[in-house]
């Protein structure tokens, strides 16, 4: 017998170190699958950004090019340049331009 008249009880031992064993083991898998979950999520919110991003730079990249091709395309060339010296008539009455603007123009 032990001190105090009691006989040790090791099967109580052993049931809560395997009580805390089993604590330990589905904390630590919950942890696990936690943690691979957001894992997951994490690299798709990643990848989804990425494409996003790339795509506005597609878009973009093809709308510069467009307008480029279409405004070369349909502008016509400077041929000729020379200045126009515009002219107004004045009012009699007022400071002010009484006419449209007009030029002549000799090519």
């Amino acid at each position: 017998m032990a001190r105090g008249g009691h006989i040790p009880n090791t099967t109580s031992k052993e049931s809560s170190f395997n009580t805390t064993k089993d604590q330990v083991h589905r904390t630590l898998t919950k942890t696990l699958a936690n943690s691979k979950a957001m894992a997951d999520k994490t690299s798709h919110l990643l990848v989804s950004f990425l494409s996003t991003i790339l795509t506005g730079v597609l878009v973009l990249a093809v709308s510069v090019f467009l307008y480029g091709t279409f405004y070369y395309a349909y502008m016509p060339l400077e041929m000729h340049h020379l200045p126009v010296h515009l002219q107004f008539k004045p009012c009699a009455d007022s400071t002010l331009r009484c006419s449209n603007p007009s030029a002549q123009l000799n090519l």
